[in-house]
């Protein structure tokens, strides 16, 4: 008569196959092995085959597998022994999606979800400050380094029901930064024309905006360097204040501004004086010669004669052409 041993109970994970090792069988004319659930073996005849669960069989956590010796004839019993096979499920787990915060605020995590595990734990690449580690829902809070590198990211840790495999899963936080805006230095500009602005700085912001505490125009206040043209308004208070916002960009809210100050130069002006005739020979002083807005002055000839106090608006010009021919004199 046959004899048949199925083996030990056993035990696997998830859709892994399983290796049936203990099987003995003597005396038999062939061998048939039948699974009580709905998954199939590697080859129903041999001794020890591979199970591959199905999802059903995974679903229900175990099924019965039967080995049966068939007898030799003149024989006609055939016996058959069985063991069960427990089917632990794989865990799972998954971080949450990725996300954004605003530099120096906390961050919560509420989309990760886990199954089949025994504990949890979250890790970090960044070193700011993780609480609720062991839980699906931690808080981090970035770290000044965090912020500069612009993002971290999060680990969840998954340990599995024996046999199976621990799993882990990631998602990345990135760190948004507060607009930082700069207008640049105060500035002049000569009354009468335009001024590009050339020097203004922004960073981390979505949008920027110029404005100004006058009546004058940008020809782009969307640009971080546009030309502003001053109105008659702006000339005559002789300075306006520009200004400089920078928008934040989500999940951060509010703007960051900045202003400089333009102050507007009157243009100078000169006035040489009336054409006037001397003697030649003779040295000529200029009295009727006028100017403004000007820092300094000098006087030019189209002649060869010389100035005394060249710099002021009453100079002397001596040593005259001795032809009769007239000299040119220029204001600066």
């Amino acid at each position: 008569m046959p004899t048949v041993e199925a083996g030990p109970n056993g035990i696997t994970c998830g859709s892994n196959s399983f290796i049936i090792s203990g099987a003995t069988a003597t005396n038999y004319a062939s061998l048939t092995w039948t699974t009580s659930g709905s998954g199939t073996f590697s080859n129903i005849t041999q001794l020890n085959p591979n199970y591959f669960p199905s999802a059903a069989d995974i679903a229900a956590g175990s099924v019965t597998l039967k080995l049966t010796a068939n007898s030799n004839s003149p024989c006609t019993t055939n016996p058959s022994d069985t063991f069960v096979l427990t089917i632990i499920p794989t865990a799972t787990a998954y971080a949450g999606a990725d996300a954004s915060v605003c530099e120096n605020t906390s961050y919560t995590i509420n989309d990760a979800n886990a199954s089949h595990y025994t504990s949890l734990n979250w890790s970090t690449t960044g070193t700011g400050v993780l609480t609720g580690a062991g839980t699906l829902t931690p808080t981090y809070t970035p770290s000044l380094a965090d912020q500069i590198a612009g993002n971290v990211t999060l680990t969840l840790h998954a340990t599995a029901l024996a046999p199976c495999m621990d799993i882990a899963d990631q998602m990345t936080l990135t760190i948004i930064s507060m607009p930082l805006v700069n207008a640049g230095p105060d500035a002049f500009s000569c009354a009468g024309s335009n001024y590009s602005i050339a020097l203004a700085t922004a960073q981390f912001s979505s949008s920027v905006l110029w404005s100004t505490s006058g009546s004058g125009t940008f020809s782009n206040p969307n640009t971080l360097h546009p030309v502003y043209i001053p109105s008659a308004a702006d000339f005559a208070s002789g300075s306006v204040v520009l200004t400089l916002t920078g928008q934040a960009t989500a999940p951060c809210a509010g703007n960051s501004s900045d202003s400089f100050i333009l102050t507007f130069v009157p243009g100078a002006t000169a006035n040489a004086g009336l054409d006037a005739n001397i003697c030649q020979t003779s040295s000529y002083t200029i009295l009727g010669a006028s100017a403004t807005n000007y820092s300094s002055l000098s006087w030019t000839s189209s002649g060869t004669g010389g100035f005394v106090s060249g710099n002021t608006l009453t100079p002397t010009i001596y040593r005259a052409l001795q032809i009769l021919l007239p000299v040119l004199l220029f204001l600066h």
